[in-house]
């Protein structure tokens, strides 16, 4: 959930970017007024995982980052 501003999509795909993970699928909607976005992000383990994650709380105006386990799925 994210403040609905030109350029969050584009600072969240930086953030996954600069820890170096991939973004396969990505969709953004408003609901309510503020961003949705969802994401399918390429990552090795649950340690990048939570890199991925704190990357993106730290940008100003994401309200909060949640993983969705239904669509979790670990590569080798």
């Amino acid at each position: 959930l994210t403040e609905n501003r030109t350029g969050m999509l584009a600072e969240i795909a930086a953030a996954v970017a600069d820890v170096g993970s991939n973004i396969a699928n990505a969709e953004a909607r408003t609901v309510d007024g503020r961003g949705m976005i969802d994401l399918v992000v390429e990552i090795p383990d649950k340690k990048h995982l939570e890199k991925v994650i704190a990357s993106i709380q730290r940008i100003v105006g994401v309200y909060d980052v949640t993983r969705n386990a239904r669509t979790a799925t670990q590569t080798k």
